[in-house]
């Protein structure tokens, strides 16, 4: 029998231990923060905040997701900031924007949105800063020379 292959995500998050669960039957509202390896199958409406989560395929999430890895079989309406990988499942849905560093798709998973490359959104940030810092420094330059 041929195996199905896991992305780097799913192999990461399986290897370590999980260290909560929240299960279906919970509503949360507001700002949800955690630290380690979060399984999510419950409803948040607000922030989500945590390192890996797994969002599970009844978990539904309505708001913003910030996390360092990622792997989502459930839905979720907002956008999602990851600093490393991203791996949407068959049964996944985003509806929203995201910025990570790597990402993987199932087949039948969907997305809508625009999707943006971490290391791109930071190379940007830092040309712009240095421009900024340059047209500061020309000014600063005028100004002392009046």
């Amino acid at each position: 029998m041929i195996g199905k292959k896991n992305s780097i995500a799913t192999i990461k998050f399986n290897e370590e231990k999980l260290d909560a669960l929240v299960s279906s039957n919970i509503t949360i509202e507001g700002k949800f923060r955690s630290t380690g390896n979060i399984r999510l199958d419950c409803t948040i409406v607000g922030e989500v905040d945590s390192e890996s989560l797994f969002i599970g395929e009844n978990c539904n999430i309505k708001g913003t997701v910030n996390c360092e890895n990622i792997i989502i079989a459930g839905k979720i309406d907002g956008n999602v900031f990851c600093n490393g990988k991203m791996h949407i499942k068959e049964t996944g849905i985003i509806d929203g924007d995201i910025v990570v560093n790597i990402l993987s798709m199932d087949e039948g998973s969907m997305f809508t949105g625009n999707c943006t490359r971490k290391k791109s959104v930071e190379k940007q940030e830092e040309k712009d800063k240095d421009k900024l810092e340059k047209s500061d420094g020309k000014n600063f330059l005028k100004e002392k020379a009046k």
